[in-house]
């Protein structure tokens, strides 16, 4: 691809499905969130609840993750239609672990969410802490405090075997408190008390309608219901449609794990995910793949997901991206970018969905040499931007050659940006490879490859052509001239001799310096 990182433009950005999520937790492969997305009920009747001290009666309450969840999650919340604050609580029976309540800034998408996190904390006098956290990307490290809401009263303790949280929330500008999208989750913690990653299906999402549950009377008194509460769903209550939610794979290191990539705002690209399945929405046609992942290496996250019907691959690749391209490609001699073949989707104005998609041809790494069409024979191209993101759809029919690599099948994947529509290096950090197995959706050996030409044994060859030509072999063959000359028959002889070889080590290693300087000239 480009210079730089053109070459792994074919990148993939694969549909995160199945590992990660928007909190600690999602381990295994092929496994996603679940999403459900009816309009909680309230059930303003015994809705009341402590917290150490505290105790708060709420306007509404109701039980969470029934059937998808070992226990049920509580979930209680007013709300003050004149000041725009919720009071929310969540508990959940995990006491030596923690229990999560967020709300994304994109219904079901857990990047960019902020979550109230409350675990259990032998040191706290309620035996439990609580904070805000932002989970901005993958790693453990990249889910910290504080969040992007504005919180405060926040509270936390461990009663009767359940973690329990509670605060208050003033909602987002532009948030429908008719229909408020939240995510909710809970994990174990490791021995120094950080977070870790939750169980594969344990990461849900929901709506509430708070407008429904206004905070009691003053004067009312607290009723901490006996039994776990239960949602009650009138008849006539109106269905919700699902919302976009993009599955997140879990990371490959240990640690808390921030969600994976979601999908785009807008009705024509949305991603969701049912049970252990994988699936898409572009242009209102929803597809499902029967695997899906995260790979690593890039920033914002890639996601693929993919199935196979003979030797016909359908995939779906995305990413974060503002203003740039997204790809995902393979080289034609194994993990090198050139000469290879991929798919790049990236930012078009001019497009009605925001982008435009094509397969192209790495044959070089200017842009020149990045030409349409590829050697593939693809079909059925997709492409949709929205929310600070990318995504593509498309068909490949596996030549005899990519059919026979099946169950180990070298991809290359990036990210880039475009100047004036057309595509620029990318950084070589952003240059990754990894092997899939397409009949069993595992994958394997995901690293960054930097440039290929700035890799591997290239630089050495150089190296100690340059040392043993030039740095060596010229001053011996002046040496020989200088000192020799006692030596009538033979020191012109070994002159001549040392000082060719030296010119022509000091020719190729200016030749393989040269060949190597477009993407040197890129990284600077």
């Amino acid at each position: 691809m480009v210079s730089r990182g053109f070459c792994t433009a074919a990148a993939v950005l694969a549909v995160a499905v199945g590992q990660c999520l928007a909190f600690p937790g999602m381990t295994g492969s092929g496994h996603s969130y679940s999403t459900r997305r009816n309009l909680l009920q309230t059930r303003p009747e015994g809705c009341g609840f402590e917290v150490g001290a505290t105790s708060t009666q709420y306007g509404a309450c109701t039980t969470l993750g029934a059937g998808e969840l070992p226990d049920s999650y509580n979930l209680y919340y007013s709300y003050d239609a004149a000041t725009r604050v919720a009071s929310v609580a969540f508990e959940y029976p995990n006491p030596e672990g923690w229990v999560a309540f967020g709300v994304p800034e994109q219904p079901g998408v857990m990047v960019g969410a902020s979550a109230v996190i409350a675990k259990a904390d032998a040191t706290a006098p309620t035996g439990a802490s609580i904070d805000q956290y932002f989970l901005e990307g993958y790693q453990s490290s990249s889910v910290q405090p504080p969040g992007k809401l504005s919180v405060n009263s926040m509270e936390a303790a461990v009663v009767d075997g359940s973690v329990r949280g509670a605060f208050e929330m003033e909602l987002p500008a532009g948030t429908d408190a008719s229909a408020v999208p939240f995510i909710y989750t809970f994990g174990p913690l490791s021995a120094d008390g950080s977070l870790q990653m939750h169980v594969v299906p344990h990461g849900l999402s929901d709506t509430v309608d708070l407008q429904s549950a206004t905070a009691p009377a003053a004067g009312s008194t607290a009723a901490t219901p006996a039994a776990t509460p239960v949602a009650e769903t009138p008849a006539s209550a109106p269905a919700t449609p699902p919302a976009a939610e993009m599955p997140a794979p879990a990371p490959q290191s240990d640690g808390m794990a921030a969600a994976a990539p979601g999908p785009m705002a807008g009705n024509s690209l949305n991603v969701a995910t049912t049970g252990a399945s994988c699936s898409v929405t572009l242009g209102g046609t929803q597809e499902t793949f029967s695997s899906c992942t995260t790979l690593s290496g890039t920033p914002g996250g890639y996601a693929f997901m993919w199935r196979l019907d003979g030797r016909t691959l359908r995939g779906a690749i995305d990413g974060e991206m503002t203003d740039g391209y997204i790809g995902w490609g393979q080289g034609t001699g194994g993990r090198q970018m050139v000469p290879g073949n991929g798919i790049i989707v990236s930012t078009d104005s001019a497009a009605a969905s925001g982008a435009s998609v094509g397969h192209y041809a790495l044959n070089g790494y200017s842009s020149s040499d990045v030409t349409q069409p590829s050697a593939w024979n693809v079909t059925n191209l997709q492409a949709a931007s929205s929310g600070g993101r990318l995504l593509a759809a498309f068909t490949l029919e596996l030549n005899p050659t990519q059919a026979a690599e099946m169950s180990a099948f070298n991809i290359i994947y990036t990210k880039g940006p475009i100047a004036d529509g057309v595509l620029q290096p990318h950084d070589p950090s952003n240059g990754n490879t990894a092997t899939l197995d397409l009949t069993s959706g595992s994958v394997s050996g995901e690293r960054s490859v930097g440039n290929d030409r700035r890799s591997g044994s290239l630089p050495t060859v150089h190296g100690w052509l340059a040392a043993v030509g030039l740095g060596l072999g010229l001053p011996l063959a002046a040496a020989c001239a200088r000192t020799l000359k006692q030596f009538p028959n033979g020191w012109f002889h070994a002159h001549r001799a040392i000082a060719l070889v030296a010119y022509l080590c000091g020719v190729a290693a200016i030749g393989i310096g040269l060949y190597m300087r477009p993407m040197v000239g890129a990284a600077e």
